[in-house]
């Protein structure tokens, strides 16, 4: 994000519409799963972040995700800003997690698209992430434009951390600004099924700011 006084806010990356409400359910622990070297493998359509996920049951149940298709609304959240478009860029894989200690946040801009899981809770996770970045729509070389992090303050108020206290009930984590849902970039978890998972969101701002004649 531009950090001069120049630089104005004109609206927030968010996702307004889900993927087919969900995917349908995948067993976590991979078992049984003939494809993928018997992981539970998801990766989000190209374009499209993942906004909210849940798990019910031991490692042989199942975990749903949802996604959708990020764009930037203005600032009063009424209208999809049209100057400039939001992209998801080329895919990236982490390392290995245990899952019983879980500890992952995608840094600067990156969101995450994807995760793998086999075995239980001594098995090992991978994310899949992705950055995001502006995109002009119509340049007329008078503006420069960026991304950054808004922080919650009124009346942007969002859950930038959701904890499910025990991760086998079921509960979906999702964090929504107004009628819209923020991109996941975080999730932790300790211990088996029946520990706490907490999973973080952010919301991206975007930033406009004149370009410079001298």
């Amino acid at each position: 994000m531009a950090d001069n006084d120049k630089a104005v806010l004109i609206g927030y990356v968010l996702i307004d519409q889900l993927q087919d409400n969900g995917t349908k359910g995948i067993v976590e622990s991979g078992k049984g799963v003939i494809f993928n070297n018997g992981t539970s493998s998801y990766k989000a359509i190209k374009g499209y972040v993942i906004v909210g996920r849940k798990h019910a049951g031991d490692e042989n149940g199942l975990t749903y995700y949802l996604t959708g298709k990020p764009k930037i609304f203005d600032v009063d959240l009424c209208n999809e800003v049209d100057e400039v478009g939001i992209a998801v860029l080329d895919r990236h894989t982490t390392d290995s997690f245990k899952q019983s200690n879980l500890n992952f946040t995608c840094e600067g801009n990156n969101v995450i698209v994807g995760r793998a899981h086999t075995g239980d809770e001594n098995g090992f996770t991978t994310f899949v992430y992705a950055e995001l970045a502006v995109q002009e729509v119509k340049p007329t070389g008078e503006y420069s434009y960026s991304i950054g992090v808004v922080e919650p303050k009124k009346p942007l108020l969002f859950e930038e951390s959701i904890k499910i206290a025990k991760e086998s009930n079921g509960e979906w984590a999702l964090s929504k600004l107004g009628e819209y849902y923020l991109p996941m970039v975080a999730m932790s978890h300790s211990g088996d099924e029946n520990g706490t998972s907490t999973y973080g969101f952010k919301l991206f701002g975007i930033y406009r700011e004149p370009i410079s004649k001298d």
